[in-house]
């Protein structure tokens, strides 16, 4: 039998068994509860700074419209895009702590891929640092005041440092066209039919591609030329009431068009300029060559 001393025993044994397996849950359950990544809703987020050691890109929310620092149009998809994909991330078990494994995963504040800035209205900023590939998809990822690593599933090459990779690349095409003018072409649109200044006969499916074309205008980039636009092709495009002036330009390698409301040259790729300055509009069936000048839509 037991005598007293083995029955404290037993008990002091027992309550250091419970306090262990009380502890062990606790601090189980503390680090592997799952932790949303953002602060703050994604919803409240108006200013965006995504940079790499050599350049960085700003992104701003205007009256709910994300654009550039430069004031142009962002690609608001995108925008969103990521937004949602950091809003769906939640860190849970850590890859590595120490200081060694920042720079080994390349998301130290001296040695990173990746570095996002994110404001909400009404809060601090939220920074963390993107760094190594952590498989399909996924990077190891750094918040600037932890020293915590994870593994999330976010690919850092969706992270671009480029305006151009961020910028709205439709945001000069024209909408609901009525009329299209140059020094070679003088298109209207009267009711369902087009008119035309030139004698022969209207194509109407090259009249409906050639506007199809204005209305899809897709940039390649911002050009940084300078130079002078007098050897530049101008264009009157109309759109009911509203009236847009089109430059296209070829220079040197590069072919080029502004708008004039926005005063910036873009890069547009050779098969786009020559598609907008398609001026040879006129039916090649020999019973369209006479007398009539519009063409039915």
């Amino acid at each position: 039998m037991l005598n007293k001393s083995g029955f404290l025993a037993i008990a002091l044994a027992t309550q250091v068994v419970l306090a262990g397996g009380i502890f062990w849950h606790s601090a189980t359950a503390s680090v592997s509860a799952p932790e949303a990544l953002l602060p703050f809703p994604a919803a409240n987020i108006e200013r965006i700074e995504l940079g790499s050691p050599d350049a960085s890109v700003q992104l701003e929310k205007h009256n709910d419209r994300w654009q550039l620092a430069n004031g142009l149009p962002a690609d608001s998809g995108k925008v969103d895009a990521l937004l949602d994909d950091l809003a769906a991330i939640e860190v849970r078990w850590p890859t590595a702590t120490s200081t060694s494994a920042q720079t080994r995963f390349k998301v130290a504040a001296s040695d990173y891929e990746r570095k996002l800035s994110l404001s909400a209205r009404d809060e601090a900023a939220a920074e963390v640092y993107v760094g190594t590939s952590a498989g399909l998809r996924k990077s190891h990822l750094r918040r600037h005041d932890q020293s915590t690593i994870y593994a999330v599933p976010l690919d850092r090459f969706g992270l671009a440092v480029s305006v151009d990779d961020w910028l709205d690349k439709s945001l000069i095409a024209a909408k609901q066209i009525t009329g299209l003018e140059s020094a070679a072409l003088s298109l209207k649109a009267e009711g369902d039919q087009w008119q035309w200044s030139r004698p022969e006969a209207l194509d109407l499916e090259r009249v409906k591609t050639l506007v199809e074309r204005w209305q899809s205008i897709t940039v390649s980039g911002i050009s940084d030329y300078q130079g002078p636009e007098d050897k530049a092709l101008t264009y009157t495009v109309r759109q009911g009431e509203q009236t847009l002036i089109y430059h296209l330009l070829a220079h040197e390698d590069s072919f080029l068009i502004k708008r004039a409301d926005l005063d910036t040259w873009f890069r547009l790729s050779k098969w786009q300029y020559d598609a907008l300055t398609e001026t040879n509009l006129a039916s090649t069936s020999d019973s369209d060559n006479a007398e009539p000048t519009n063409a039915q839509g």
